[in-house]
């Protein structure tokens, strides 16, 4: 984990070692601020202790976030900290429609044309529109069960399937970079052909014993 005083030449150039997939560069003089340089991308991330374990928090990706921005962002993560009210929804860029944005550069690599069309389309009307403005940490079990009811009950039950399987590679990305510490889809099942809420409501057409 080398440490040296970053430069916004430094970091534009940087690249890792061959045979080396990452390598965090510690800003010296901004103590557990880093940017973690891989082959394909380059993410500031805010190292903390929680309990005694140390964690990692995404604070941008590079070139949208600058070195002048992570420095401003790190101050106000270290704040948040020392005042007892850092989590991940105090790192800037939280919203959900920040984060699927940074997922989507990520994802999109390497797929095809109409892959990402389709991703596109389901962010566009089924996902944003719900969450767009909400804090990735708010969103829970209970907000994947009724977005899902809701596409399933416009009759479109494949593509509540085809959302469920986005939702389930974006929140595993999402776990993956520490940007949330519970996964929301856990023991969540792809959606069958009637919405939940109505499952759950309709009364048992089963005959009963005479």
């Amino acid at each position: 984990m080398p440490h040296k005083l970053l430069t916004d030449r430094f970091v534009a150039g940087v690249r890792p070692s061959e045979g080396v997939p990452q390598v965090d560069y510690f800003d010296q003089g901004h103590p557990a601020l880093a940017l973690r340089v891989g082959h394909r991308d380059k993410v500031w991330t805010f190292h903390y202790r929680d309990n005694g374990r140390l964690r990692r928090a995404k604070l941008g990706r590079y070139p949208e976030m600058t070195l002048a921005e992570a420095r401003e962002a790190w101050r106000l993560a270290r704040k948040a900290l020392a005042d007892g009210t850092f989590g991940r929804s105090s790192v800037p860029g939280s919203k959900v429609e920040t984060v699927v944005a940074e997922w989507l550069k990520s994802w999109r690599q390497g797929k095809a044309a109409n892959s990402i069309s389709a991703v596109e389309s389901q962010l566009r009307i089924d996902i944003l529109p719900a969450w767009g403005q909400r804090n990735i940490a708010d969103i829970t079990k209970r907000d994947v069960l009724a977005l899902l009811d809701t596409i399933t009950g416009r009759e479109a039950s494949t593509r509540a399937r085809r959302v469920f399987a986005t939702l389930r590679t974006f929140f595993d990305w999402c776990i993956m970079w520490e940007i949330i510490v519970a996964h929301p889809m856990a023991g969540c099942k792809p959606p069958h052909h009637s919405p939940l809420f109505l499952r759950r409501s309709t009364p048992s057409t089963r005959r009963q014993p005479q």
